[in-house]
């Protein structure tokens, strides 16, 4: 799977290279710090997201057509974004799932081990279920820590630094600080509301 990214990754670019890292630590911070607030925006474009993403990875993987893999991905993407808004908590289980499994596969992208990949898939599984049945706390905590861990990693490969228990720890620091601001932000709004 890391094969079929770097293979991506190395098609692209150095300009489109440059803007996709600045858009993944600017999404990674908003999803760190209004993870919860932004929910609804995110699970729309989460759902496009994974539509367009893995659609383009797997056609891109088994028949290496441009033409076909672009407008074959907008139209999955498209239509699983539409699917994820109208189905609040589809949407909920695929945002938190996909977020608790792409900071897991980020910190173990080096790794060619089987079972980690199955590890990381049943964790996004687990995450994605809880968020379901708790939405609030659980959402807060897992758009937090993968917004947080996200972000390091792309600040790290950008200066290239390699070291993978100093960035997990700096990704849960930020995580952490994330955590407490969106569930200070939500006791703030409660607290607003109870007043009036």
């Amino acid at each position: 799977m890391s094969s079929i990214i770097q293979r991506f990754m190395d098609e692209l670019p150095e300009n489109k290279l440059l803007i996709m890292m600045i858009a993944v630590i600017v999404i990674g911070l908003l999803i760190c710090f209004f993870g919860y607030k932004i929910m609804r925006v995110g699970i729309t474009v989460f759902g496009f997201a994974i539509g367009f993403f893995s659609t383009a990875f797997i056609v891109n993987y088994l028949i290496h057509v441009n033409w076909i893999t672009f407008p074959l991905a907008v139209i999955v993407g498209l239509l699983v974004a539409f699917g994820a808004f109208r189905l609040y908590e589809v949407g909920i289980f695929l945002v938190c799932g996909v977020c608790t499994t792409l900071s897991l596969f980020s910190l173990f992208a080096d790794s060619e081990s089987w079972w980690i990949y199955i590890a990381v898939i049943v964790a996004g599984l687990i995450g994605g279920t809880l968020a379901v049945f708790f939405i609030r706390p659980v959402c807060i905590f897992i758009t937090a820590m993968s917004g947080g861990i996200v972000t390091v990693i792309e600040v790290c490969q950008k200066i290239q630094f390699t070291h993978t228990i100093i960035i997990f720890v700096l990704g849960i620091l930020l995580g952490t600080m994330g955590m407490v601001f969106q569930f200070s932000m939500e006791k703030r709004i409660k607290r607003n509301h109870s007043e009036e």
